[in-house]
């Protein structure tokens, strides 16, 4: 019973928050129901998710929507309308429509601004990161729990209408989504090691990022190691 009445009191907050003048994805918790943060359909741009068509992205850019630990980061590198491309800060909500729930989210950010906004906000929610390979032009970030798993990618330096920025892109998914997981790590060594966990049965807690580099490292693969410059360092 106690429990039950703590899962209803979470979700009278969390409904609350979305029934306020904005939402703040920091405070939601995956996977939720699509009709709590989506109000309205009709005004909503959707289409199947670039990663995984199983999943209706809905796209919004107001700031209503794109508010992450209390940080706006809605914005444009261009607000010219007639430009071809502006570069417009954006949120996509991934909807299981079958399941009716939301199992993870999209934030881009194409302005340097925001992008380092999002970041630090990331590092406060979560602490330090399960692997960084810190790269100084295209830096990939993850942190995982037992719930959910954050990938942020960050250009530094990209060009959006002739204008230098740093762009940041951040997934969040819940962990049951596997392959799509997989496949949005694919440009990290962090793709190797959830494929080397889940062949040895085990799970973030017994096998870390830190320890499968390290095993590969003695067998002559050091390059997996520059993805621990960040980790946490109780691993």
């Amino acid at each position: 019973m106690r429990t039950k009445i703590i899962i209803l009191f979470n979700y009278l907050i969390i409904l609350q928050s979305c029934n306020s003048e904005k939402i703040d994805l920091a405070s939601i918790k995956l996977p939720i129901h699509k009709s709590i943060l989506i109000k309205d359909e009709i005004d909503v741009k959707k289409h199947p998710f670039i990663y995984d068509p199983n999943l209706i992205a809905y796209e919004y850019t107001d700031s209503k929507m794109l508010t992450y630990n209390q940080n706006d980061l809605s914005n444009s590198v261009d607000f010219d309308i007639s430009a071809t491309y502006c570069g417009k800060n954006y949120l996509n909500l991934l909807v299981n429509e079958k399941a009716k729930k939301i199992e993870g989210y999209q934030l881009h950010t194409y302005t340097t601004e925001e992008s380092e906004k999002l970041f630090n906000s990331l590092k406060k929610k979560l602490g330090l990161p399960n692997y960084d390979d810190n790269d100084k032009i295209d830096r990939h970030i993850v942190w995982e729990n037992e719930d959910e798993i954050y990938v942020l990618n960050i250009g530094y330096n990209s060009i959006i209408q002739n204008k230098k920025t740093d762009e940041a892109n951040l997934i969040v998914l819940i962990n049951q989504l596997d392959n799509l997981i997989m496949h949005i790590n694919s440009a990290t060594f962090y793709e190797f090691y959830l494929k080397e966990r889940k062949r040895q049965n085990k799970n973030l807690k017994n096998y870390s990022y830190l320890t499968f580099a390290k095993e590969e490292n003695n067998n002559g693969n050091d390059f997996y190691l520059k993805g621990i410059k960040g980790l946490k360092i109780n691993q």
